[in-house]
């Protein structure tokens, strides 16, 4: 099998985006090439997006958060990111990267949260998480009651999720309670930072839009590898890609369902849904992941060296795609919790067991 650059030299056509990835960034070198993986021979992938180079964003891909945003850094340290900076984390015990950071919006109900004071705070009716780090406790009381006690030293962070009636909770400190939050949600995200009001962290988005690349075939593959941190919340799904013509009506994509670890493909063409499931285990989070589906005569798609369930069924093909939304759906909905490594596309759909060879 010919590599990028043989081809390149043979004059066979390239989209720009793809070679500048897969020839001139070294640090794509591995994703881009071709040849036998796991026994099996695979081809280079067509656009190959590698999210594990801190401070540098693959070609072409667009990054969004209109809000400064927390994470860890290499020594295990919190840092803050800038407005529409993405946030390379590190895992704070191992110091080992886990990739670009993707989050949903949410908002921290606390005042002064980097050391804690006792306080009352309004929420509703809904899934609320309190977090703390640090080795004192928080008592709760009023619409919900219970006590969160620390986890230890930093970086151990100390989490309880409950349901309150809408109303006034009564936060009581005792000892050491740091960067704490109270949030919406089913899980505790990263800390926001606050002081005299609350504050809100916005929703990341990330994109790539290459109409010639994605538009000029009914045969694709795409495969991802990341990091996933929680299961979605209730009334939710995780999107870890949707390559699409930037609408609903016409996409593939590869989601998490809510409140469960596993991994979901769905193919929709003309509004008419032609897959919705081949749900297979990703592991218990936090974990890392690999997945890759296909469309092409038949759909498939396997994740961790697992093919998916109903791989091979008869799937329609969809027409011109133009974008890749990465960690989200279309127009910016249904997040992922985790970090993004490395996005894969292929102009072609893998057999199957390429995609075992490639998520394994």
């Amino acid at each position: 099998m010919v590599g990028r650059r043989a081809l390149l030299l043979a004059g066979a056509a390239l989209p720009v985006s793809a070679y500048a990835q897969c020839v001139t960034d070294t640090h794509a070198v591995d994703s881009c090439r071709g040849g036998i993986r796991n026994g099996v021979v695979v081809p280079a992938p067509t656009l190959a997006l590698d999210f594990t180079v801190p401070g540098t964003l693959p070609p072409n891909v667009v990054f969004t958060r209109a809000s400064v945003g927390t994470y860890f850094d290499i020594n295990g340290a919190m840092q803050t990111a800038a407005t529409n900076t993405p946030r390379w984390t590190y895992d704070p015990v191992t110091h080992a990267l886990q990739g670009v950071l993707m989050e949903t919006a949410r908002t921290n109900l606390l005042l002064n949260s980097a050391t804690l004071g006792t306080q009352s705070a309004t929420v509703t009716a809904a899934a609320t998480t309190l977090s703390f780090y640090g080795t004192g406790s928080i008592a709760y009381s009023g619409v919900a009651t219970g006590t969160l006690v620390g986890a230890g030293a930093f970086p151990q962070r100390a989490s309880v999720t409950f349901t309150p009636t809408a109303g006034s909770l009564t936060l009581t400190v005792t000892g050491s309670v740091l960067n704490a939050q109270l949030e919406t949600g089913g899980f505790a995200s990263s800390w926001i930072p606050t002081t005299g009001a609350t504050a809100a962290r916005a929703v990341e988005h990330c994109s790539l839009t290459d109409a010639v690349m994605f538009g000029g075939t009914t045969d694709r593959t795409v495969a991802v590898d990341a990091w996933a941190r929680q299961v979605a919340s209730v009334g939710t799904n995780s999107t870890w890609f949707m390559l699409s013509d930037g609408t609903a009506a016409n996409f593939m994509q590869m989601i998490s369902p809510q409140t469960v670890p596993n991994v979901r493909g769905g193919i929709t063409v003309a509004n008419v849904s032609k897959l919705n499931g081949g749900d297979t285990p990703s592991g218990t989070r936090p974990t890392l992941f690999k997945s890759a589906l296909a469309n092409g005569a038949v759909w498939s798609g396997a994740v961790n060296g697992v093919l998916m369930a109903g791989a091979g069924s008869v799937s329609q093909q969809l027409g011109p795609l133009t974008i890749l939304n990465i960690g989200e759906g279309v127009a910016g909905t249904l997040q992922i919790d985790g970090a993004l490594r490395r996005v894969s596309y292929w102009n072609t759909a893998l057999s199957n067991a390429q995609l075992q060879a490639v998520t394994t």
